[in-house]
């Protein structure tokens, strides 16, 4: 009985320590993974991709790119103390790609063709706290599972990154997932990234209208052809719906962010 109390003890207190508020939304996450591990697999990640990708050379488009990431990276760092990020902002040239991205530990990335869509800093501002908002939610580590996280990173560690792992990463961040299982929780995250991403970019001191703004250009533009139902994204209808409930509350954060 007394070893059956113990058992229970332990289980408790990994469960409470596995546990994980998402900031904005106070949504529970079970993640076993530390966040030393999950940076360790962003960083060897980033470098990685870094080596096969062209960073763009243009002090102009970079400079704005680190201005904007580094206001809003400072609302995320005040929701997420003890999570040590190492913030970098990397500028790619690929103007086929209307992307961006952020990996654990807080490395940055966004191409140059999500650039036409985006018509001003707030719009820009959209794309990046979405992105840092997945990172904030540990939305990766979280989707990989314990088991394949721990598998992982154990070989990112070691430097000998099998292409099971790799397609385990990929999956994580939205490749390779299996229709009606997983894309409807890959849905649930980009949702969870809009509201994170909407409140931080208020606070940072950019219009969250313009977020609506953003989405607007990019569905015009027809940027989302792909059915919802066979994406792991939302329609893009449906993201302007969805952020439209969370334009209230955020433009009180940014009246009180910049005093307009």
């Amino acid at each position: 009985m007394r070893k059956i109390s113990l058992l229970a003890l332990f289980a408790a207190a990994l469960f409470l320590q596995a546990c994980y508020t998402v900031p904005v939304t106070g949504r529970s996450a079970f993640i076993m993974t530390s966040v030393a591990e999950e940076k360790a697999l962003g960083l060897e990640a980033y470098n990685a991709y870094k080596t096969n990708a062209v960073v763009l050379n243009d002090y102009a488009i970079n400079n704005r790119i680190r201005t904007i990431g580094q206001r809003i990276a400072k609302i995320a760092e005040s929701d997420t103390q003890g999570m040590d990020w190492e913030w970098e902002f990397v500028v790619f040239d690929d103007s086929q790609t209307a992307n961006a991205w952020c990996l654990p530990g807080g490395k940055v990335a966004v191409y140059t063709g999500i650039l036409p869509y985006a018509k001003n800093d707030a719009q820009l501002a959209t794309v990046m706290a979405h992105e840092i908002g997945h990172a904030v939610a540990r939305h990766g580590v979280e989707r990989m599972g314990t088991e394949t996280a721990v598998s992982v990173i154990g070989s990112v560690i070691g430097s000998s990154v099998s292409d099971a792992n790799a397609e385990a990463v990929m999956a994580a961040y939205g490749v390779g997932s299996s229709l009606m299982v997983t894309l409807p929780f890959s849905r649930d995250d980009e949702y969870e990234a809009d509201q994170i991403g909407m409140n931080y970019m208020a606070r940072a001191g950019y219009d969250p209208n313009e977020a609506i703004k953003f989405w607007e250009n990019f569905m015009e533009a027809g940027g989302s052809s792909v059915p919802e139902l066979l994406s792991t994204h939302p329609s893009d209808a449906n993201r302007i719906a969805k952020l439209k409930t969370y334009l209230p509350a955020n433009e009180e954060l940014y009246k009180k962010a910049t005093g307009k």
